[in-house]
């Protein structure tokens, strides 16, 4: 019975399958943002900004 329904499936192509992709990655919540510029400064960072005399580990 498995068998006569996936007979009568269409299989679609390979274009229509990569627009679906495209079009999903496109509209996603969860693609890659470009990374942002640092805003802050690190400890080592500061601390010379400040001219104190110690280095961190």
């Amino acid at each position: 019975m498995a068998t006569a329904i996936m007979k009568q499936k269409e299989v679609p192509e390979m274009d229509d399958v990569e627009e679906i992709i495209s079009k999903i990655s496109e509209e996603s919540p969860y693609r890659r943002h470009p990374t942002q510029k640092r805003t802050w400064m690190t400890v080592p960072e500061v601390g010379k900004l400040l001219g104190f005399p110690f280095k961190c580990r």
